[in-house]
């Protein structure tokens, strides 16, 4: 038997700091995900350079909107400086972060898996495997 896959909506990160197009964003994502009961987002920040208030304004707003679902939003491609900004922010801590998009997407798919059996580790050995776990 095999588990459906999760559907994951992937969007390209706004480059512009426009309040306008930031609220745009958000609200377009959001009506992607109003009919998706735990969406899954991947937001694709390979074109970002710098990480600002505005930027992390837009972050926190799609996280709120698929936490809202039940959701999760996951960042991918983020330069180094970006995600130096983000660390020092402290903001890496509500985000998964990714090297790539297609990394990010296949977190996801993840998630439906079953669980895997547990193997004793080298020093637990002698032990039955229903004893380590």
């Amino acid at each position: 038997m095999s588990l459906p896959t999760r559907a994951v909506i992937v969007r390209q990160a706004p480059m512009a700091d426009a309040a306008t197009e930031a609220r745009a964003f958000v609200r377009e994502l959001a009506e992607a995900m109003a009919h998706t009961i735990r969406p899954s987002v991947v937001l694709d920040c390979t074109c970002v350079r710098q990480i600002d208030g505005s930027f992390l304004h837009l972050l926190l707003c799609c996280l709120e909107e698929a936490m809202k679902r039940n959701g999760d939003v996951r960042l991918a491609g983020i330069p180094a400086q970006a995600k130096l900004a983000l660390e020092t922010m402290g903001v890496h801590r509500l985000f998964r972060l990714f090297p790539t998009t297609e990394e990010a997407i296949e977190s996801f798919q993840g998630s439906n898996m079953l669980p895997m059996t547990l193997t004793p580790s080298p020093a637990n050995a002698d032990e039955s495997p229903a004893r380590a776990a």
